[in-house]
């Protein structure tokens, strides 16, 4: 039979300086806020367009080669993501003091540390985010308009079962890393109600339901924080079979 669950809170009511819904130690490296001013960056400022030449192209980031002052910059008249990665060298926050890093590693087997961003930056909004102590730093970055969840509190028509089975003979338990609505990367409209899980290599995986496997990922070994990590990673999609609307 299935059974309605209502759908996870409206990241719009969550904005905060420290990360919602997700277990920190989970991605070491990672420094997330959903405000224009979090406590450990080196300030902010508004955009007033009038102060700037007509015309003025605005980057999405910047790095004063003098300073090593990493800016992140929304000029746009809607929130905006921002994914920004600092590799190898140590990144300072307000009061001089390194970021924790993380590690990442690419399908290539290559490792390497780094710092990770992840910012919801307001419209019209500069945020200045950290100090580059090699101002030369390699940096990857994705950066996008924010696609809100039109209807957070949306209504799902199945109960599904549990996708994991036996971890070298016991069944779990395993935690849950982030769930609806988390501040790493559940906050967007496709994801909203996406749920992660902490689980050993070799984890039986489990359809959830009856129904036809329609898509299989699984050439990634890659692991870590870095942001082109974060867009990458095995799956299987399942269409389950329903005796009513859809899957």
């Amino acid at each position: 039979g299935g059974g309605a669950r209502r759908g996870g809170p409206d990241p719009g009511s969550m904005r905060s300086a420290e990360p919602h819904n997700f277990v920190a130690e989970a991605g070491p490296g990672c420094i997330i806020a959903h405000v224009a001013d979090p406590p450990w960056a080196l300030g902010s400022e508004r955009i007033d367009v009038r102060d700037y030449p007509k015309g003025t192209q605005f980057p999405d980031l910047a790095v004063d080669p003098g300073s090593g002052t990493l800016s992140v910059v929304n000029a746009q008249t809607q929130h905006r993501v921002c994914y920004v990665t600092v590799y190898d060298n140590p990144v300072l926050d307000r009061n001089g003091t390194p970021f924790p890093a993380g590690r990442a590693t690419d399908n290539d087997g290559e490792t390497r540390r780094c710092v990770t961003f992840i910012l919801l930056v307001p419209p019209k909004t500069i945020v200045h985010v950290a100090t580059l102590t090699d101002s030369s730093s390699e940096i990857d970055s994705d950066v996008q308009d924010w696609c809100r969840h039109p209807a957070p509190d949306d209504e799902h028509p199945l109960v599904i079962g549990f996708p994991l089975g036996r971890s070298e003979g016991k069944p779990g338990p395993w935690l849950c890393t982030q769930g609806e609505g988390g501040s790493l990367t559940h906050f967007f409209s496709g994801n909203l109600h996406a749920v992660d899980f902490r689980c050993d290599e070799g984890t039986e995986l489990l359809a959830v339901g009856a129904g036809t496997v329609v898509e299989v990922s699984q050439d990634n070994t890659l692991t870590g924080v870095a942001v082109s990590n974060l867009y990458k990673w095995n799956s299987v999609m399942i269409r389950l079979d329903t005796e009513g609307d859809g899957a």
